[in-house]
């Protein structure tokens, strides 16, 4: 029978291989741990995940009980069939941030990035390093470009596979340039149509605003977009005789926007009555709960 410590030793040995992706070399099994169900055996971790439960129940050290309930949320997201959404995964008592493997309903899976901690919510668009250039033509927002650990566009296609179903919440995350305030602002009834329909866009004027963001919008914020069509450097759905995605993708309407933050990142800002630049900027959607 083993020791305690030969069994740490190899739990220890196991969980750090999970962090590692293993090279797959043409004709070798296609065994790859990172989490993503197109490269691995399943059948592989059920007795890891049937041990590590058995381990919790049987340790008293708090350090061992979170390292194991990490690693059994790890595994455990594995081996579980990708779901809709963040939103699924979330009621599933997952609370771990990080990429999962999404199959809405008819969809092809796919995999977002997604806010766990803070609900359940699905990254559509984040901008945070400044590293991925957002001036991209419409078959890159429809298939979404970056990297969904840092700043990317999900992709039009994903985000209506997401929406069409059940109208969601959407919510924009700014962090202020002039004094690095959270400011966040979260509309209902957001979807978008299929690319047939140029993913035209549908929310409610209804919104709830926090105390950092309520000082911008005196208009109707992202409700002015309603019902736009979305439109890319080399596609020009909006009102104005120009293109006002000569440099960004957006649901644009005449130019005027509530929020500019797909374009220059030095540059991104709310303007829906005050002009204000923004540092930071994050888009995420989720059923209503």
């Amino acid at each position: 029978m083993f020791s305690w410590f030969i069994i740490a030793l190899l739990l220890s040995s196991v969980y750090c291989s999970l962090k590692v992706e293993q090279k797959v070399e043409k004709g070798e099994a296609t065994v790859c741990f990172k989490f993503e169900p197109k490269y691995y055996y399943l059948k592989d971790y059920v007795e890891i995940l049937k041990f590590t439960m058995n381990l919790l129940e049987r340790s008293n050290k708090q350090s061992v009980r979170k390292n194991m309930l990490e690693m059994k949320h790890e595994i455990y997201k594995a081996l579980a069939k990708p779901k809709r959404d963040c939103k699924s995964y979330y009621d599933m008592g997952i609370r771990k941030d990080g990429i999962y493997r999404l199959s809405p309903k008819g969809a092809t899976p796919f995999h977002a990035y997604c806010d766990m901690k803070n609900g359940g919510w699905t990254v559509i668009q984040r901008r945070k390093y400044g590293d991925v250039p957002f001036d991209r033509k419409w078959v890159a927002y429809a298939e979404g470009f970056g990297n969904l650990d840092g700043d990317h566009w999900l992709g039009n296609r994903q985000i209506h596979q997401l929406t069409k179903e059940k109208p969601s919440q959407i919510s924009f995350e700014f962090i202020m340039a002039s004094d690095h305030a959270n400011a966040t602002a979260i509309y209902n009834g957001f979807y978008i149509d299929d690319e047939g329909a140029q993913f035209r866009m549908h929310v409610k004027p209804n919104a709830k605003y926090n105390k950092a963001i309520k000082k911008y919008i005196k208009n109707n914020g992202f409700y002015y977009h309603n019902n736009m069509k979305f439109s890319a450097v080399d596609r020009d759905n909006d009102r104005n005789r120009g293109n006002c995605a000569s440099s960004s993708g957006y649901w644009y309407d005449n130019c005027l926007l509530f929020a500019y933050i797909n374009g220059d990142f030095t540059s991104m800002f709310i303007h829906d009555s005050i002009k204000s630049y923004i540092i930071r900027s994050e888009i995420k959607v989720r059923r209503r709960i």
